[in-house]
């Protein structure tokens, strides 16, 4: 019957978009870095996957989604650089009630040596809105601590404005970003971000905005300004079916005259 209601609302209602519910979430990537020296060119794969321990609703788009998860999830990163570099990450978040504990491990191999880390996130759910947390890094020479609060702002719709800070315990790098998604009609839509950083004086921003043809369909175009460089990238991501999409983009950097090529096969369930 399920099902059944379903079709005769995409005959009936055919310009309605149908909203899409997604539990696990996975990526496989390769990235080409080439710069100016040949010598230097490298390539990147990576593989990554996230589970939720209840499911996520698209937004619209089935790229986007709630800018404050308040879902718990575990995740997986690999990654593999030329010249023998490999990394792998595992990470885990829970929600207990209002109250949010994280942990998680990532361990870098160079063929010559090793390298460890591990992280834990302490954080609070104030309102169904606003999440603030603190996440301990801990490193071979040390850790550092960053206190960081995000809040979303409803708008009409599923439309919202969402904001993010953060600051570390020696108050000598700040971030901050927001991002806007607006429903533009007939399965249209747009986000738009922006973000800043501070690193003990030195500063740097970036704009980035997506704009969709469809719930499957966007191109995007981001700009970044690097303190004493300059990267513009362009992207497009389409989704063959509601579970598997590609994505690609391209950034230049110009004062390194780095060219950056990307190409993911993505996969959501």
């Amino acid at each position: 019957m399920k099902k059944i209601n379903i079709v005769l609302a995409s005959i009936v209602f055919p310009s309605v978009a149908l909203a899409q519910d997604y539990q696990l979430f996975s990526e496989l990537g390769y990235e080409r870095l080439d710069l100016d020296a040949d010598y230097a060119d490298t390539d990147i794969f990576s593989a990554s996957g996230k589970y939720y321990f209840r499911k996520k609703q698209a937004l619209g788009p089935w790229a986007e989604f709630d800018f404050l998860n308040t879902k718990s999830n575990v995740s997986a990163y690999y990654i593999n650089q030329e010249g023998d570099v490999d990394a792998i990450k595992i990470a885990g978040e829970a929600f207990i009630g209002n109250i949010l504990v994280g942990a998680g491990y990532k361990r870098s191999d160079t063929g010559t040596s090793s390298y460890n880390s591990s992280s834990a996130t302490l954080g609070y759910l104030i309102q169904p809105n606003l999440l603030i947390k603190a996440d301990y890094q801990d490193h071979p020479h040390g850790g550092d601590a960053v206190f960081s609060a995000r809040y979303t702002h409803s708008l009409a719709g599923k439309d919202y404005i969402g904001f993010d800070l953060a600051v570390d315990d020696d108050f000598d790098y700040w971030s901050g970003s927001s991002k806007y998604f607006r429903a533009l009609g007939q399965n249209r839509y747009l986000a738009a971000e922006f973000n800043i950083n501070d690193n003990d004086g030195t500063t740097t921003w970036g704009l980035a905005g997506d704009y969709y043809f469809s719930q499957a369909t966007s191109v995007g175009l981001g700009y970044q300004d690097l303190d004493q460089d300059d990267s513009v990238s362009v992207r497009a991501r389409h989704y063959f079916t509601q579970n598997w999409a590609l994505s690609a983009s391209y950034s230049s950097i110009d004062e390194n005259d780095i060219d950056i090529y990307q190409i993911a096969l993505i996969g959501q369930f």
